[in-house]
């Protein structure tokens, strides 16, 4: 599990040092990147986690969280249907936490709540967790995939990774789940992941 994730969530999660070369990106409608603790990410090629750069990333609009480079951090292969964000012009739901069940979740739906227009990108995500860990595999407008590789715990609604691959970094996104299907905000309040147990 440690051999990979180029996530972060994202899974895939933005890394600025890490960023690929499809541009700059940032928690948002479109494009890759993402932020954690270190804000907004350079790079493309997203995770729907909205993950940052744990040092130097830099601000953008566009992103749809992961962006990290290529590298070999799980042997997790992209082979989850294609799922464009759509809009909603309601307020999006509250995260209430619940237990995540261990197993292979695919995305299922990206959703921007308090607006009528969906941001253009496109995304295939799969998460495996365990009872600790978590693997993923993004790839973003049919780009290259991005791999992550983290730990996890929870508490009350907030979901807590550590990444150790491609680089060492934190991340907190808040969550729910019924023990099958697992929603996921970051740092933007109106954009939730939905995942469905596989």
């Amino acid at each position: 599990m440690r051999a990979w994730l180029p996530y972060v969530v994202s899974l895939s999660f933005a890394l600025a040092a890490c960023g690929d070369s499809e541009g700059t990106g940032a928690s948002g409608q479109t494009g890759g990147g993402g932020q954690a603790q270190g804000g907004q990410a350079e790079g493309g090629g997203g995770g729907t986690f909205e993950g940052g750069a744990p040092a130097g990333g830099s601000s953008g609009e566009g992103g749809s969280g992961g962006g990290f480079v290529p590298m070999t951090c799980n042997e997790l292969e992209s082979v989850a249907a294609l799922v464009t964000e759509t809009a909603n012009a309601g307020a999006p739901p509250a995260m209430t936490g619940g237990a995540i069940t261990a197993g292979t979740y695919e995305l299922t739906a990206v959703t921007i709540y308090n607006t009528d227009t969906p941001g253009p990108s496109s995304y295939r995500e799969t998460l495996v967790f365990t009872a600790t860990d978590l693997d993923s595999i993004n790839v973003t407008n049919e780009g290259l995939p991005t791999r992550g590789s983290a730990t996890y715990t929870t508490n009350a609604e907030d979901l807590i990774l550590a990444f150790d691959c491609p680089q060492e970094f934190d991340l907190t996104q808040t969550y729910s789940s019924d023990g099958i299907t697992l929603s996921l905000v970051g740092s933007n309040p109106n954009r939730v992941l939905t995942y469905q147990l596989q």
